[in-house]
Parts: C-alpha cells; sequence; structure tokens
C-alpha cells in the first residue's frame, strides 16, 4: 500500500541462522511501533529491513517515501562542530535554511547549549542534539535504534516524555527499538514482541495516545507492562 510500511511474506536469514519467517505486518501511519525482545533475536534487523539498509531473504518490504529520521544508540556526533552546528549538518547537506533550529533548541532544552562542543556535554544531552538533529529536516519517518538505552534512569524517562509528545505534536510515524517492557509499554501505539521461539507478536497498547508523565503510576500502565512481560515468554 502506497505511504504505509508494509510486510508480505518477508524472511530473514544469515546462512543458516534463520531471525524470522514469512512476516506479514501492515504498520499504522502516524503511530509508534516498539520491536520489544533479548538481544540478538533480529529487532535492529527488522529496522533496517524497513530502512532499506538490509534486504530481505525473501518477501517483500514496503517502505514509503518522504524524509526520515535516524538516531542509534550512540549520539555519533562530530566532535568539532559545536551542537548548533550538528543539529544543522542536515540542512547544510540539503542547503536548507536554518531558521528551524531554533525552535528544536527549545523543544529539547538545547537553548542555552547551542555554542558548546559535544566534549562538554552529558550523555543525555548529547541524545537530545542528535533527536534535534534527527527532527531538523521534519521527517515524516523517525527510526530509534536503542536511543535511551545507555542514559541514566531520570534522563530516559524525561527523554520518553519528550520524544511521545514531539511524535504527537508533529504526528511521526516512529520505529522505536528497545529491550526494556517499562519503556515499550509508555512508547508504544503497537509493541511487537520478539519470543525466544522466533516468533513476532503485534499487540495494541491499551493506553490512550496523549501521555502524562503521571501515567506510569497507576495501575492501568502497571498491568500493561505485565501484559508485556506475559507475553514474551508466552507462546
Amino acid at each position: 500500500m502506497p505511504g504505509i510500511f508494509q510486510l508480505e511474506n518477508v524472511s530473514k536469514n544469515y546462512g543458516y541462522r534463520v531471525l524470522f519467517k514469512n512476516l506479514n505486518f501492515h504498520f499504522q501511519d502516524k503511530a509508534v511501533h516498539c520491536f520489544l525482545g533479548p538481544s540478538g533475536c533480529g529487532k535492529t534487523t527488522l529496522l533496517k529491513l524497513l530502512m532499506k539498509l538490509e534486504i530481505p531473504t525473501d518477501g517483500i518490504v514496503h517502505s514509503p517515501q518522504g524524509f526520515k529520521g535516524v538516531v542509534f544508540q550512540s549520539p555519533q556526533l562530530l566532535s568539532w562542530r559545536t551542537v548548533e552546528e550538528n543539529i544543522s549538518l542536515p540542512l547544510e547537506l540539503q542547503n536548507k535554511n536554518k531558521e528551524r533550529i531554533q525552535n528544536l533548541l527549545q523543544t529539547l532544552k538545547l537553548e542555552n547549549s547551542e555554542l558548546l562542543f559535544p566534549y562538554q556535554l552529558s550523555g543525555g544531552m548529547k541524545m537530545r542534539v542528535s533527536l534535534a538533529r534527527a527532527l531538523v529536516t521534519r521527517p515524516q519517518i523517525l527510526f530509534l535504534d536503542e536511543p535511551l538505552s545507555a542514559l541514566d534512569e531520570i534522563t530516559r524517562l524525561q527523554l520518553q516524555y519528550e520524544v511521545r509528545s514531539i511524535k504527537e505534536e508533529k504526528e511521526l510515524t516512529v520505529f522505536l527499538v528497545t529491550h526494556s517492557f517499562t519503556e515499550a509499554a509508555y512508547m508504544a501505539d503497537f509493541v511487537y514482541i520478539f519470543k525466544p521461539s522466533g516468533k513476532i507478536k503485534a499487540i495494541p497498547s491499551p493506553l490512550k495516545s496523549n501521555r502524562t508523565s503521571e501515567l506510569r503510576y497507576t495501575d492501568e500502565f502497571q498491568k500493561w507492562v505485565q501484559v508485556l512481560e506475559k507475553e514474551l515468554w508466552s507462546e
């Protein structure tokens, strides 16, 4: 279907190792799709298939046109460029003006850090810069490959809320890879559980789209986390 991510009978092998077989998924537009499971189960490989960085062994991956932003586990900033210069790099490569940078600096709480260099930033600040750089081209689709996994818990929770809020404000389609049950529960509209058996199960979130920080303390949220935990180990 044009404009929509879709997998048709997609399989991926590395030699004799089968990561997944005959996947058929239709990913809803303007939603957060979270790939949840243990290391080595194929989460990042599936993300790369959707990004067209990998080719399926069999099947077809439908990937829509449009600007895409990518944030990896490591911020991958250029050490010789300031915060503002790192964020502006995609605009320079596309010969676009830099007026939109100021809004992103404010959105991601970087407005007093634009002249700093990466070595002067905390891990959380570096990730904010990486997110701003991914968003500066105004993408319709955002790929997140465990970008928050190395951060301290407080910063991680703050950024989960901010990324979710940005998604709602800009109506983005987001794909997120994570090992965290609570992160998947809070961030996702749809969770794709990569089971030890090799199966992948898609589960829609019971939570509302607009999510507050207080949501984490509700019985509804805790029950949703428990559902994801039980689903991972069930067949």
